[in-house]
């Protein structure tokens, strides 16, 4: 069961966010290419200007057509203001605790007991709360995850065309 909405704000905050990877992969084609030009410069000593022209027509052009190809359906999400709302059953909760990258050091029992600070440092725990609907787990806030019950209904609204999850809030009516 889905229903059609209005686009907000904060909906397209986070449609934009999800458009980033192709401008990316467009910099990075940009970086291969110039990268190209250097060295084909340096290492040909007969240079052919026309080549070099042709290829960098062809990087540039191929730039422009990533993020336009990719980003195709997030911009038809935004032109027509709209998405949708669809009722999902909560089957499960998780909180998985996960330790931050380089947080902590090495314990070296003598100089870990003479300088904590420096040589004995734990890792900074974060606890991640993962709701499971339909055989898929999303990564939700502390508030919603401790709102809602295994077998309660919640509120998920997608993008129409790109499918992208925009948010999910508790079903706070009957449907």
């Amino acid at each position: 069961m889905s229903e059609i909405m209005e686009l907000t704000e904060s909906d397209i905050k986070v449609m934009k966010g999800e458009k980033r990877i192709a401008y990316v992969f467009s910099g990075i084609v940009m970086a291969f290419g110039l990268l190209f030009n250097v060295v084909y410069m340096i290492m040909v000593k007969d240079r052919d200007l026309l080549t070099l022209l042709s290829a960098d027509a062809a990087i540039i052009l191929l730039s422009f057509l990533i993020p336009n190809r990719m980003n195709k359906k997030i911009n038809k999400d935004i032109r027509e203001e709209t998405i949708q709302l669809r009722k999902a059953e909560v089957l499960g909760k998780e909180n998985v605790t996960s330790y931050e990258a380089g947080s902590g050091t090495l314990h070296i029992p003598v100089l870990g007991n003479l300088f904590p600070k420096l040589w004995s440092q734990k890792m900074r725990e974060t606890s991640k709360f993962y709701l499971i609907i339909e055989r898929y787990r999303y990564e939700v806030g502390q508030e919603l995850y401790e709102k809602v019950n295994e077998k309660e209904f919640v509120k998920m609204y997608f993008s129409q065309h790109s499918d992208i999850l925009l948010r999910i809030e508790l079903n706070d009516k009957p449907w």
